[in-house]
C-alpha cells in the first residue's frame, strides 16, 4: 500500500513539473512575442515621426541608437527594400541579413523565440507604404518600403519563470506529500491496524484463548468483521465452558459410583 501510493505521489509531482514547465514555457514565448510587437510598434511610430518632421538618415540614426538603449532590446535593425536602395543607395547595415528579413520585405510578419544560451524573441515587420510616404518616397501605396527587425531578451523573464517553477514544485510537493500522509494514516487506522487485530484474534484462538476481545471501533464492514468474530469467540467460549462443566460433571459421577460401570461398543462388539 505504501509502494502503490508512494508511487502515486512520484506520478502526481511529475505531473505537476510537466505542466508547470509547459504551462511556463507558452506564457514565456506569448509575452516574448507580445512584447517584441509592441516594441517594433513603438519603434515605427517613433521613425515615421522623425520622418514626417523631415528627418534624414542621420535623425533615423540617432532614432534607432536611443531606441536600442531600451532594457532588454539585444538587436533592432532597420531592413530597407529595392526601391529604397535604387533610390538612396545601399547601406550595408540596412540590407536583409536573413531569410526573415527578406520574407518581411515581402509583406510577411515573422515572429518566433530563439535560443542563443537564452531565450529571446524576434519579431520582424513590413513597413508598408502609405500615402504621407509618397512625399519623400517613390513607391506606390501598400508597397512594402522596408522592415523593422526587433530581437528582445527573455532572459529576466527566464529567471522569473524559473523562479516560479522552483516555488510551485514546492508548494506541489508539499501538498502531495501532505496527502501522502494523510492516506497513509488513514489506510493504518481504517485497514492496517484493524487487520492487524484480527489476525492476533485467529492466533489467540489457535492458542485456546476464546475470550479474545479485538475491539474494532472502524465503523465500516471491518467492524463487522470484527463484532462477527467476538461473536463467534464468545459462542466457542460458551460451549467450551459447557462441555467443560459436563465433563467435569459425569467425570465425578462415574468417579464415586459404587457400581461397575461398563461400556459397550457397538461397532466391535467389545466391552470396554
Amino acid at each position: 500500500m505504501s509502494l502503490f501510493t508512494g508511487c502515486i505521489l512520484l506520478f502526481g509531482i511529475g505531473a505537476i513539473t510537466y505542466e508547470t514547465i509547459h504551462s511556463n514555457t507558452l506564457m514565456m514565448q506569448k509575452i516574448g512575442k507580445d512584447e517584441s510587437k509592441r516594441l517594433s510598434q513603438v519603434i515605427f511610430d517613433d521613425l515615421y515621426s522623425t520622418m514626417r518632421a523631415g528627418g534624414g538618415r542621420a535623425e533615423n540614426q540617432a532614432t534607432l541608437e536611443r531606441l536600442r538603449k531600451i532594457e532588454g532590446i539585444e538587436d533592432l535593425r532597420i531592413i530597407h527594400s529595392a526601391q529604397i536602395d535604387r533610390q538612396y543607395g545601399i547601406q550595408a547595415d540596412e540590407t536583409p541579413a536573413d531569410e526573415h528579413d527578406k520574407a518581411a520585405l515581402e509583406g510577411k510578419t515573422v515572429s518566433f523565440i530563439e535560443e542563443n544560451g537564452f531565450k529571446s524573441a524576434r519579431f520582424v515587420r513590413p513597413v508598408f507604404v502609405v500615402q504621407e510616404c509618397r512625399s519623400c518616397h517613390m513607391a506606390e501605396v501598400g508597397n512594402v518600403n522596408g522592415a523593422i527587425s526587433i530581437r528582445i531578451s527573455l532572459k529576466k523573464y527566464e529567471s522569473l519563470f524559473a523562479r516560479h517553477t522552483r516555488d510551485s514544485l514546492f508548494i506541489g510537493s508539499v501538498v502531495l506529500l501532505a496527502i501522502f500522509i494523510t492516506i497513509f494514516l488513514l489506510v493504518r487506522k481504517r485497514v492496517l491496524e484493524p487487520v492487524g487485530k484480527i489476525a492476533a484474534g485467529v492466533k489467540a484462538l489457535e492458542r485456546g484463548d476464546l475470550n479474545h476481545q479485538l475491539k474494532i471501533t472502524t465503523g465500516d464492514e471491518l467492524e463487522d468483521v470484527g463484532n462477527a468474530f467476538e461473536h463467534m469467540s464468545a459462542s466457542l467460549y460458551a460451549k467450551t465452558a459447557e462441555l467443560k462443566y459436563l465433563l467435569e460433571r459425569y467425570s465425578k459421577l462415574v468417579e464415586s459410583a459404587i457400581d461397575a460401570v461398563i461400556l459397550y461398543d457397538l461397532e466391535t462388539n467389545r466391552l470396554i
